[in-house]
């Protein structure tokens, strides 16, 4: 077994292989005593009595408030954060820097300044977008039309030359197209095509796309990303609702249509949770155009791909320590991007699905037990969310020695996955 630590660009090849009338709305219902999980024995197979215990809302807000103070906090005067710290100060942490987790973590702040508009936050997303924009946004040079987000050797420390990332100029887009509603011109709109223009330049005939761009060799088809495609149609719809070009459409269409039906025959799909991120807003608009046929491969899709989320969660419900969390050795960034994921696709589920988005409801809801019991309750890292709630060993000797050093480790997409999903739930069990 092989774990990926981090969780948030997890799992990822090596290679370029692709290969009945609705319930009532949901309601709102308040918190319940901690109970134990009851399993009811049907037949001869166990069943998952599913219990009513729901999340505090007032725990839920004070929850999202500290892990927003903990990313506002991290954020140095330059507007790059303080990107990993560990509880255990005798740890000795690696210089590194992902840029992708920059972006990722603007767009967390800006669903927190969103949910409840604060000076701070706003101060911390203009300063901290700045940096990603002066450091890391450059057109490529044989393509000077065509814009990047290049991971710099001299930023991340990883002995890589400079490369351009697909997942980069998706994440950049939904970063910098987002706050265009916080400080309208702060993009010029060249810029955003130009991110968008690589995308696309970055995409194969069939849909799929090529991970990564080097600068002295151009489009890498040696290393394939799970989560780049994703991030990718995410940039280009969010673009769409700003500059409606139907060439980011059709791209973001094409990479989505591509991820169902390259896993169609497949029996399992990935934890893509990106791709339900996109599904969001892709669906209205593949009902707007009537595109029937596209519909009904997107949506068959994200049931499989949620019901196989949902059953990752399954096998430590019984467990008081796992319960809620999505693997075995207890790391959180696994729980946290299933339930954006999740929370996302709950959203745009038809009329049908009303048993898989009950499953779903109560899937959510132990996800987030889960993660509240992680976050750090006081002290210098108050509001952030370990890798893990704890050491928990797995048997593999390689591994076990990695999760233990790290498992107090509090890097910034931790948080920011977390807080996603926080403010997600919250919106789904307060709404109207």
């Amino acid at each position: 077994m092989s774990i990926h630590l981090g969780c948030a660009r997890q799992p990822e090849s090596s290679s370029n292989d692709l290969t009945a009338p609705h319930q009532p709305a949901f309601q709102s219902r308040g918190p319940a005593k901690t109970q134990p999980l009851r399993l009811l024995q049907r037949d001869n197979s166990t069943k998952i009595d599913w219990s009513t215990s729901r999340v505090d809302p007032q725990k839920l807000a004070r929850a999202i408030r500290l892990a927003t103070s903990y990313l506002n906090q991290a954020c140095k005067p330059s507007g790059q954060f303080t990107y990993c710290v560990h509880q255990d100060a005798t740890q000795e942490l690696k210089p590194e820097y992902n840029i992708l987790r920059h972006a990722g973590t603007l767009y967390a702040l800006q669903m927190s300044h969103d949910r409840s508009p604060d000076p701070r936050t706003r101060e911390v997303l203009i300063r901290a977008a700045n940096f990603l924009q002066k450091e890391t946004l450059a057109p490529l040079e044989k393509h000077p039309e065509l814009f990047a987000i290049w991971s710099l050797p001299e930023m991340n420390h990883s002995g890589q030359p400079a490369q351009a990332k697909l997942g980069g100029a998706g994440l950049g887009l939904v970063a910098f197209v987002r706050l265009e509603q916080l400080q309208p011109g702060f993009s010029k709109l060249e810029d955003l095509r130009g991110l968008a223009s690589f995308i696309r330049s970055m995409q194969r005939p069939d849909g799929s796309f090529y991970s990564k761009y080097f600068r002295s060799t151009g489009r890498d088809a040696t290393w394939h990303s799970l989560y780049y495609p994703g991030e990718a149609a995410l940039g280009l719809l969010n673009l769409y609702r700003m500059d409606a070009d139907d060439r980011w459409l059709k791209a973001a269409s094409a990479a989505m249509m591509f991820l169902a039906s390259s896993q169609e025959q497949s029996p399992s799909v990935r934890p893509d949770h990106w791709m339900l991120l996109a599904a969001t807003q892709l669906k209205p608009l593949l009902e707007r155009d009537h595109s029937l046929e596209s519909r009904a491969s997107l949506m068959r899709h994200v049931r499989r791909t949620c019901k196989r989320m949902a059953e990752d969660q399954r096998p430590f419900l019984s467990n008081p320590q796992l319960r809620g969390c999505f693997v075995e050795d207890g790391r959180t960034t696994p729980t946290s991007i299933r339930l954006e994921g999740l929370l996302a696709a709950l959203s745009i589920l038809d009329a049908n699905d009303y048993r898989l988005e009950k499953q779903l409801d109560e899937v959510v809801a132990y996800g987030i037990q889960f993660l509240l019991r992680c976050q750090v309750q006081e002290g210098p890292f108050q509001g952030g969310i370990p890798c893990a709630i704890s050491f928990i060993p797995t048997g593999d000797e390689v591994d076990d020695a990695e999760l233990k050093r790290r498992a107090g480790e509090i890097r910034i997409d931790y948080v920011q996955h977390a807080l996603s999903a926080m403010i997600q739930y919250e919106a789904r069990v307060t709404r109207e």
